[in-house]
């Protein structure tokens, strides 16, 4: 069964300029291709762009497994932007389904990086 993660990053501070920032998903005890679909990109603002969102496909399966995490990873900002400490890894928890449910985890998290 499939779901999704939905991460908000805000952009925070000067919306003048175009700022980009590179991310990519990462094994915690979930598993790529078994947990979730491996992900990874860029994500740019333009000018006056403040807020943009990462969706990360999620698959719920038949093992009682517990509560499993896997991690976003930020890096690389560019045109004047920082990554505020604490926010170059972000933990994504996903509790156990083994119902016909989609992937409990569709709420938003948010993510701030300064400029």
């Amino acid at each position: 069964f499939e779901g999704f993660a939905s991460v908000t990053v805000n952009r925070t501070g000067s919306s003048l300029g175009a700022v980009s920032v590179d991310y990519h998903t990462e094994d915690g005890t979930a598993k790529a291709g078994e947990d979730y679909t491996p992900t990874f990109g860029t994500i740019s603002f333009a000018a006056g762009e403040t807020s943009k969102q990462i969706f990360i496909i999620t698959t719920a399966d038949d093992l009682v497994e517990g509560t499993e995490t896997f991690y976003l990873k930020f890096s690389t900002p560019t045109g004047g932007s920082a990554l505020p400490l604490g926010f170059q890894t972000m933990t994504l928890s996903m509790p156990d389904s083994t119902s016909n449910e989609v992937f409990p985890y569709a709420g938003n998290v948010d993510v701030t990086f300064d400029t």
